[in-house]
C-alpha cells in the first residue's frame, strides 16, 4: 500500500529561501565572470527562468541589470505568490512572472536570449522533453544556462556524507539521521526522479552532446554562509526541505523532541556557529554552431 506524504505547498514555498540559502553576491560574481571570460553581456537581452520559485536566482539580476528582462515560469501558485511578492517590494518592472507546465512552456520559438534552469530536474522524469522546450524558445544565437548547487549540509543531510562527528554539522545532521533511522522515518516515495542533484549537470550536458552541442563552458564560484544551531533547527521545525515531510508527522515531532533533548544533553548552545562551504555552478551552452 502506497504511504501518503503529508505535504504542505505553501509552507515550503515559505520557507524556501530559509532552507536554501542563496548568496546574491555569488550570484552576481558568477554573472560577471561568465561576461568576462566568455563575453556574453546581459544588457539589453531577455532571460527566461524555468521553474523559477520564489525567484532566489534571478531577481538579483534584474535588480542588478534593469535593462535585462526576465520572464519566470514555474507550476506552483505557492512559489509565485512568493516571488510576486519580492517583485512588488523590490519595485521591479522588468522580471515577469507566468504559470506555466514547463514541459509545454507558453512561449513562441526564438523568444529569449537565455533560458536558466536551476534545481527543477531532479524532481521530473520527464527532464529530457524540458530541456528540448528550452532550445526551442531560446534564440539559436542564444544560449542555455546551467545552473547547479552544492553545500555540505545538504550532503550530509541527504546522508550522501557519512557524519564522524568532526564538527558542528556533523554532530547536529549526524544525531538527526540516527534518530530518524531509529523512529523508522524515511520518505515513502522517492524525491529525485529526474537527473542526480549534484554539482555539475553532467546527464544534461550528456544529452546535449549527443545532440549535437558541442560549445559547453562551466564557470563555479565558492561562497561560504553562516548557520547557529537554532538556524538548524528552525529548518527542521519549518520543514524547509522537501525531503523533510513524512509519512508520519507525529514521530516526525517525537524527533523534534529529541533533538531539544540532545542538544541540552551535549551542552550544544543555540548561538553555536558553523560557516558552511557552498558551491554555484553554471553550465553555458551556446546553441549556435
Amino acid at each position: 500500500m502506497k504511504q501518503q506524504i503529508y505535504w504542505d505547498k505553501k509552507q515550503i514555498a515559505q520557507n524556501y529561501d530559509f532552507g536554501r540559502p542563496l548568496s546574491n553576491r555569488s550570484i552576481l560574481e558568477l554573472f560577471a565572470t561568465i561576461s568576462a571570460k566568455l563575453s556574453i553581456s546581459l544588457n539589453n537581452k531577455k532571460m527566461l527562468d524555468a521553474g523559477c520559485g520564489t525567484g532566489r536566482v534571478t531577481i538579483s539580476l534584474a535588480q542588478s541589470c534593469p535593462s535585462l528582462s526576465i520572464i519566470g515560469i514555474d507550476i506552483s501558485p505557492e512559489m509565485l505568490a512568493f516571488a510576486q511578492q519580492k517583485i512588488k517590494q523590490s519595485h521591479l518592472k522588468n522580471y515577469q512572472l507566468i504559470k506555466a507546465d514547463l514541459q509545454h512552456i507558453p512561449l513562441d520559438d526564438n523568444t529569449v536570449d537565455f533560458s536558466l534552469i536551476s534545481s527543477v530536474l531532479h524532481v521530473i522524469p520527464g527532464w529530457t522533453q524540458i530541456i528540448d522546450e528550452l532550445i526551442r524558445v531560446t534564440s539559436t544565437s542564444g544560449y542555455l544556462l546551467l545552473i547547479s548547487e552544492q553545500a555540505d549540509i545538504y550532503e550530509i543531510e541527504q546522508d550522501r556524507t557519512k557524519s564522524q562527528d568532526r564538527n558542528l554539522l556533523e554532530k547536529f545532521w549526524g544525531q538527526f539521521q540516527k534518530l530518524k533511522l531509529e523512529y523508522g522515518l524515511s520518505i515513502p516515495q522517492k524525491i529525485q526522479v529526474g537527473i542526480r542533484w549534484q554539482l555539475g549537470c553532467p546527464e544534461i550536458i550528456d544529452y546535449l552532446q549527443k545532440t549535437g552541442y558541442q560549445n559547453i563552458n562551466t564557470i563555479t564560484i565558492p561562497w561560504q554562509h553562516k548557520y547557529t544551531v537554532a538556524d538548524f533547527m528552525n529548518i527542521l521545525y519549518k520543514k524547509c526541505w522537501s525531503a523533510l515531510f513524512t509519512s508520519d508527522p507525529i514521530k516526525y515531532d517525537q524527533v523534534l523532541k529529541k533533538m531539544e533533548q540532545w542538544l541540552k544533553q551535549e551542552k550544544i548552545s543555540r548561538d553555536e556557529e558553523y560557516i558552511s562551504d557552498n558551491k554555484i555552478c553554471c553550465e553555458i551552452v551556446k546553441l549556435s554552431p
